[in-house]
């Protein structure tokens, strides 16, 4: 049987524990997509790792298996609206770290 890439979105990707949570999924051969507001060098770190980021919102980043979000974004951001429309799990930072 065929092991299938599983795809993630980060949003919040520029902080260090989400450039370390992008880091472990890349390891576990995730495909992983980021979005901050702001370019900073963690984004630039994953990027060099094989991650796909942005700082603005992009389509594509909406075509994964399941979203791991920080505190920082809010409910009203456009990335977890529509998420919520598709029916694509958001699972908090704290939360999966724990895990």
């Amino acid at each position: 049987m065929e092991n299938k890439c599983k795809k993630v979105l980060l949003l919040g990707v520029g902080g260090i524990s989400m450039y370390q949570l992008a880091l472990a999924l890349l390891k576990l051969n995730y495909k992983v997509y980021g979005y901050d507001i702001n370019s900073s060098k963690y984004t630039q770190m994953c990027k060099q790792q094989g991650a796909i980021i942005s700082t603005q919102f992009n389509r594509k980043f909406l075509q994964v298996d399941f979203c791991i979000s920080t505190a920082a974004i809010k409910n009203n951001n456009r990335y977890i609206k529509a998420l919520n429309k598709l029916k694509i799990p958001i699972y908090d930072r704290a939360t999966v770290l724990g895990e």
